[in-house]
């Protein structure tokens, strides 16, 4: 089976990994890139965490925690559709120390709010 690729501007979101670092309006469009490759993929590959925890990282540093929230909510419930139906030898990328850090970002936004 072919699979879509998660892709921003017409590139591959990988190859915007350096500029969001540092820019919040392109790591959240590669985090939409994700969840919408995941889906058009009939949820049959995890959206990678990375565009996501520097997401949550900029947006806690900026207190905007309704942004967090949903953005990391999002993530969160795409993630638990991939585990629920994971094949037993996928990628266990729930357990990934980028994802406790979504989660534990997500955990303190909701303090906040």
């Amino acid at each position: 089976m072919t699979y879509q690729e998660a892709s921003f501007k017409g590139k591959p979101r990988y190859e915007y990994q350096d500029q969001a670092k540092s820019d919040i309006d392109t790591c959240l469009s590669c985090c939409e890139a994700e969840l919408e490759s995941f889906y058009i993929n009939n949820k049959e590959l995890a959206p990678a965490p990375y565009f996501f925890e520097r997401a949550s990282a900029m947006l806690a540093k900026k207190k905007n925690w309704q942004r967090l929230i949903e953005m990391a909510s999002r993530y969160l419930e795409a993630l638990e559709e991939y585990r629920e139906n994971a094949p037993a030898k996928s990628a266990q990328v729930w357990l990934s120390p980028k994802v406790e850090k979504i989660r534990a970002r997500l955990k303190k936004a909701l303090s906040n709010i």
